[in-house]
């Protein structure tokens, strides 16, 4: 089953770039076929109910009803490993 997931920075410009590519190679290195929604932060009650995950760049305690990463890890490389195990859980579900 093909995921959306819903990638979102403050602008929608460089740092979901960068979190987008890195969750691309992810999808594709294990098999998974996503589609990838890119966005600014004020963007996502756009797209939330479209989607089946939503990864961002900064932090949110809004209850979204869908399941949030947050992926600062991907802007400073340190725990990136554990941010990718914690995106595939979600998307295995």
């Amino acid at each position: 089953m093909k995921k959306k997931i819903l990638v979102a920075c403050g602008t929608g410009g460089v740092t979901s770039t960068v979190a987008t590519h890195k969750i691309k190679t992810l999808c594709e290195e294990n098999g998974i076929q996503a589609d990838m929604i890119q966005c600014g932060y004020r963007e996502i009650f756009q797209y939330v109910d479209e989607t089946d995950l939503i990864v961002t760049t900064q932090k949110t305690d809004i209850p979204l009803g869908k399941p949030v990463v947050f992926a600062l890890a991907y802007i400073t490389g340190i725990g990136e490993e554990e941010l990718n195990a914690q995106i595939l859980a979600e998307l295995k579900r």
